[in-house]
């Protein structure tokens, strides 16, 4: 028997049915036969039917321990012990994903600590036990569960990704499953910073850095848009992750993202509450207009290069509501307002993204990106 056991007082002679003591210990591999070597008798021969019950026997097996019919069958006319199994502990299923901790168990993925949190969700770390892979989990945040429209956008979003073709400037998405009622998809693990933080610590990008992230980010929108069609809708900084060694960029969070014929159309809308972010809104998003398509995201990915090259946004304001109406009425500022050194050639791609109408920007990605790789 594979198990370590005790034998703690007797067995009963089968021939002659006297006590036989067997104090002590047998480990590992042994195996009753031994156990009656020992004690210089012969193992009982039983009819299929027929047991033979020691007087008293205790086995502690080790983990994980073999169900005790499959014990019994191991060897053939083996005692029946008896296994005394400590009683589980009651167990509560968590089905809040704020709530798990390292080593709760999602599917097939062990959770190993928490990358992101916000109102829209967490976003953990955890190993695909399956795959052995390190994987990011992204939940809907529990409280959005009954909310039909962060449900359906989380839900798209998933499906959308998962249904591209794999892309190195792009956050790829494995799979998907529910933790209770709440959805979330398993993802590719970026190791390093978002763009983000890394301008927090920088204050800015050198040009030829600048020009090196947003050119990988056009490429990805790019693909996006030739293969689906899709407007990401909320270009920025915080969604371009740099890979471990600072220099690949990874375009993620395509919550806000849907097909060009559809971009304009969402409820949300229609209640007066603008989609996307305010410091890099194109004019024809902050107006609600139906009609949206890749320029709207040139316009956004234009407003992150300035701020990539100037450590500051376009636009300023004492509040929202301010900063988006520079964006629908002032003349975004000249690149080389704030760095002198700025090439002519960037400052007037900068100013051409920036437009307000989408009919004078760049019309495809093609066009940023044979400029960007012209400096």
């Amino acid at each position: 028997i594979d198990v370590s056991f005790v034998i703690t007082k007797s067995v009963i002679c089968p021939e002659c049915r006297t006590n036989v003591s067997l104090a002590g210990e047998a480990i590992g591999d042994m195996t009753m036969k031994s156990i009656f070597d020992a004690a210089q008798l012969s193992p009982p021969t039983l009819k299929p039917t027929e047991t033979v019950a020691p007087s008293s026997a205790t086995v502690i097996t080790s983990q994980p321990a073999a169900p005790e019919s499959d014990l019994a069958s191991t060897v053939t006319g083996a005692p029946q012990f008896t296994k005394k199994v400590p009683p589980s502990a009651p167990t509560t299923e968590v089905t809040d994903p704020a709530k798990l901790n390292q080593g709760d168990i999602v599917g097939n993925f062990v959770i190993e600590r928490v990358l992101g949190r916000g109102a829209m969700g967490v976003v953990l770390l955890a190993n695909d036990t399956i795959l052995d892979r390190l994987v990011a989990l992204k939940f809907m945040a529990k409280e959005l569960v009954d909310n039909q429209l962060c449900h359906d956008r989380f839900i798209r979003e998933g499906r959308m990704m998962a249904n591209l073709r794999a892309h190195h400037n792009l956050v790829a998405i494995y799979s998907g499953g529910k933790l209770g009622r709440t959805p979330y998809f398993a993802m590719e693990y970026v190791e390093g910073r978002s763009v983000k933080e890394v301008l927090k610590q920088k204050n800015r990008f050198s040009i030829s850095q600048a020009v090196d992230i947003c050119r990988q980010t056009a490429e990805a929108l790019d693909f996006v848009w030739s293969e689906a069609q899709l407007v990401h809708r909320d270009i920025k900084p915080s969604n371009m992750m740099f890979d471990k060694d600072e220099k690949t960029v990874k375009v993620t969070d395509f919550g806000l993202a849907k097909p060009h014929e559809h971009a304009g159309d969402s409820s949300l809308t229609a209640t007066g509450i603008i989609l996307g972010t305010p410091d890099y809104l194109a004019p024809e998003l902050a107006r609600c207009e139906k009609h949206l398509d890749c320029r709207t995201d040139i316009y956004a990915l234009g407003a992150t290069l300035f701020h990539l090259v100037t450590g500051r946004a376009p636009f300023k304001g004492n509040s929202v509501a301010e900063v988006v109406s520079a964006h629908l009425r002032e003349e975004a500022p000249l690149l080389s307002s704030f760095v002198k050194t700025a090439p002519e050639v960037l400052v007037d791609l900068v100013s051409w993204m920036l437009d307000k109408e989408p009919d004078n920007r760049p019309s495809s990605y093609r066009d940023v990106i044979s400029t960007l790789d012209s400096l």
